[in-house]
């Protein structure tokens, strides 16, 4: 994988690179979300190792891999190939046993991370279908507001 995004851990803010087409770009923010998720600054900070590394972007990538999977958007193989890659540097000859020795909080932070969009998701549909097809506008004036309807009859 290419640099798409990053995680400032100390700031808590994800960078998504501009020009990605829709699902990369939802992938890598759900990949750089689940880093903010599972992993702090002062774990980053003391985690020299690339075992260490390796087991962060396992867990990340395996999370975005799950989001996007229950939400129907592929990611092509390449997180596949991104987790075994990691795996493999840290056990080459049971890539396996890396992978099942995170499953569970994988799991469980995919779970919590598709019921927080799911809730969100629903929340935003609802208002969205509460607000009446009419705009109101308040005048540069200050005068009482105008009202134009969005794509239905003037008042």
């Amino acid at each position: 994988m290419s640099v798409d995004g990053f995680t400032d851990y100390h700031n808590r803010t994800v960078v998504i690179r501009s020009g990605l087409d829709d699902v990369t770009a939802v992938s890598r923010l759900a990949h750089e979300v689940a880093h903010l998720r599972m992993h702090s600054a002062r774990q980053v900070a003391s985690a020299g190792s690339i075992m260490c590394r390796g087991m962060r972007e396992i867990e990340a990538e395996s999370v975005a891999y799950i989001l996007m999977a229950h939400h129907g958007l592929s990611t092509g193989g390449s997180s596949f190939r991104y987790v075994a890659s990691w795996a493999a540097s840290i056990d080459r000859h049971h890539p396996e046993n890396v992978i099942e020795g995170v499953g569970n909080r994988i799991v469980s932070v995919a779970r919590k991370l598709i019921q927080t969009v799911d809730r969100d998701v629903r929340r935003m549909e609802a208002d969205r279908d509460r607000r009446p097809s009419r705009m109101v506008e308040q005048s540069s004036l200050g005068h009482d507001p105008q009202i134009r309807s969005l794509g239905g009859p003037q008042w």
